[in-house]
């Protein structure tokens, strides 16, 4: 009796060794991120410069005063289905009506019909528009000279290397005087917000 009574009280402390050791190695799972998911959000909220082909150009409200013809809230509008964004100065190249190049000088403002617009980078989803105010002398002042008028304008978007092809009729002079007469010259704003100031 003593001897199976000692058995089972060894066996008994084998079993309770066994369980206490079973329990003092069990692992707990960590969760880790998916650097696979955090990639493809970021790629996914990235914005490119606009396209010349994603948008269109709109006119805007001319006026002249003080020998200058200014255009105000002309801009480009996001005509595609993405989201860009639009950030510095455009170019404009005037046409005549066969599409030949007419000399032109795009000179960034301020001037006396361009205002002072700080540059900004204008994200534009689609739809939306972004700003421009251009302007340039009339005659005025420069007795019988003659200046020649588009028929239509080539407009680049900033940083963008193809243009936007639209009919339209404007006369630039420049130069400030009749013996510094340069023809073609376009004082251009930065692109902007509706709320420029």
């Amino acid at each position: 009796m003593k001897v199976s009574r000692t058995i089972i009280a060894l066996s008994g402390s084998i079993l309770l060794i066994s369980v206490l050791s079973a329990c003092g190695t069990k692992q707990v799972a960590t969760p880790t991120a998916s650097p696979t998911a955090s990639s493809t959000l970021s790629t996914k909220m990235t914005i490119l410069p606009c396209l010349a082909s994603q948008l269109t150009w709109k006119a805007g409200q001319e006026g002249g005063a003080m020998g200058h013809i200014g255009v105000t809230q002309a801009g480009f509008v996001n005509s595609s289905a993405t989201t860009c964004f639009l950030n510095g100065y455009p170019k404009f190249q005037m046409l005549d009506a066969s599409g030949k190049a007419i000399p032109t000088f795009t000179l960034h403002g301020p001037s006396v019909s361009v205002p002072q617009i700080t540059q900004t980078k204008v994200i534009l989803a689609p739809g939306k528009e972004a700003f421009v105010d251009l302007g340039f002398a009339n005659g005025t002042g420069y007795g019988n000279s003659q200046c020649p008028t588009s028929s239509f304008v080539e407009v680049t978007p900033p940083a963008a290397t193809s243009s936007i092809k639209v009919a339209w009729k404007i006369q630039p002079f420049g130069g400030g005087t009749i013996q510094k007469l340069r023809c073609g010259e376009i004082y251009t704003s930065p692109v902007y917000h509706l709320a420029k100031y």
